[in-house]
């Protein structure tokens, strides 16, 4: 397959968008549960829809950055320049005017529990990408914004990763010393750099999103790349029978293993490796099982998914405010005709309307701004790179 097939064929892996979808379900499953008071089994499962949601973007992010780059990388000189391209026009014009929006609607005022008042400094580093590095710029202006900021740090990165890793032995050897890493920083910045009983309870909030503790998620999605290469390169070569079926099953056990994974952060609650372990490798199998369906189940790719992938990034950012609406529409319709009180009914229609107003907006955004500037970034790389 030449390179340019194989970036077409890039855009067609309906399983990318689904997972991005199904991240972002994930995501405003916590988010609806964190404005509801919840009882019963939805209380458990929105509990950790946000880091599973969002470490499964983290993965696939890593994942088709490094497909993109496999492919690119014979077609212009200066491809470094060329993505960092990309990758600006891609996030910075949608979370710039969310950045715009969140202040039009809530001034200078601190956003859902932000320890501070936002100023012009914590404006700035958030224009900037700089607010990932500090617990009172972090999610000060932008709610979520830390997932920006630590997804646009990771670019930075990503060309020194590129260029080292180039097996899958050495995929796996990088997501280790990563990890051990993550845990290493952590000790040295709360018990050495900052006296112990300094380190306030913003500070120990911010150690778990900052990007440190988020790289060895992101090389999951190395390993996923390698797992897939050969495979997704060929594929216009159908398969065997025999083959086709032997990836039946295994795509159907990974996808079983991910749900088994899930089960350990109830039971251990208390395991910071297990916390940080096994989602992360729940998330890896599902991703691979369905990469490795490349015609696969239509409970998990189908045209809503694939949709809902699609206009995620735009569905992240805006998805704050109106599941806010959402939810005070909801107590004033209840004061007023004195609706019985239901927790997990209500959850579920605030969900759904959530999700609803979420898609109809993010899909305005995604054909009046990411379009647009995409293809702007496009024009500048053909015709300056």
């Amino acid at each position: 397959m030449s390179n340019e097939a194989s970036l077409r064929e890039i855009r067609k892996f309906d399983f990318v968008d689904a997972l991005r979808g199904w991240a972002f379900l994930a995501v405003l499953l916590e988010h609806v549960g964190h404005r509801m008071p919840l009882v019963g089994f939805l209380n458990s499962f929105s509990d950790e829809g946000g880091l599973i949601g969002v470490r499964l973007f983290f993965i696939v992010s890593a994942f088709t950055l490094f497909f993109s780059f496999h492919i690119r990388e014979k077609d212009k000189r200066n491809s470094i320049k060329a993505f960092f391209v990309r990758r600006f026009f891609r996030i910075a014009p949608m979370f710039w005017t969310a950045i715009f929006i969140y202040l039009a609607i809530r001034g200078f005022k601190s956003l859902y529990g932000a320890p501070h008042e936002i100023n012009t400094w914590r404006v700035l580093s958030t224009l900037l990408f700089m607010n990932g590095w500090h617990p009172n710029t972090i999610n000060n202006v932008v709610p979520g914004g830390w997932t920006i900021a630590v997804e646009m740090n990771f670019y930075l990165l990503l060309p020194f990763f590129y260029r080292h890793i180039d097996s899958l032995k050495k995929a796996i050897l990088c997501f280790g010393f990563l990890l051990a890493f993550s845990f290493l920083l952590k000790y040295i910045y709360t018990h050495l750099l900052i006296p112990h009983h300094l380190v306030s309870k913003s500070f120990v909030g911010l150690l778990p999103l900052w990007l440190p503790s988020q790289l060895p998620i992101f090389s999951l999605g190395f390993i996923l790349f390698f797992l897939m290469r050969d495979r997704l390169q060929m594929q216009g070569n159908h398969a065997n029978q025999t083959e086709s079926l032997k990836n039946k099953f295994l795509s159907i056990g990974l996808v079983v293993v991910f749900f088994l994974t899930l089960i350990p952060i109830k039971i251990f609650p208390a395991q910071v490796l297990l916390k940080d372990l096994y989602p992360g490798l729940g998330l890896l199998c599902l991703a691979w099982g369905l990469a490795l369906a490349i015609y696969p189940m239509p409970f998990l790719v189908n045209r809503f998914t694939c949709y809902v992938g699609k206009v995620s990034f735009s569905a992240y950012l805006c998805h704050f405010f109106i599941a806010d609406i959402v939810a005070r529409m909801l107590v004033v319709l209840g004061r007023k005709f004195d609706l019985p009180h239901w927790p997990d009914v209500y959850f579920v229609g605030v969900f759904l309307v959530t999700l609803c107003w979420t898609l109809c907006l993010s899909t305005l955004t995604y054909e009046w701004i990411e379009q647009p500037f995409q293809n702007l970034g496009k024009k500048i790389i053909k015709r300056y790179l």
